[in-house]
């Protein structure tokens, strides 16, 4: 009996973001805000819409001193 694959990809967990939107200006767009570090996110989303960031993963990676 061959195995049936019901997804093609790995599930997602989470996000690692490297920047964020700028506010618009004048009504014209403005090019994102590009940080210098990674910011891991869970899939939840805050109030705003935004979502949260993933905060024990993040001192997990920090305390097993994981390459930056």
């Amino acid at each position: 009996m061959p195995i049936k694959i019901l997804r093609h990809s790995l599930p997602s967990i989470g996000r690692a973001k490297i920047g964020q939107p700028r506010p618009r200006k004048n009504g014209k767009m403005q090019p994102p805000e590009k940080w210098d570090h990674l910011e891991l996110t869970s899939l939840e989303r805050d109030g705003d819409g935004a979502l949260t960031p993933d905060v024990p993963l993040m001192l997990k990676l920090i305390e097993n001193d994981a390459p930056t």
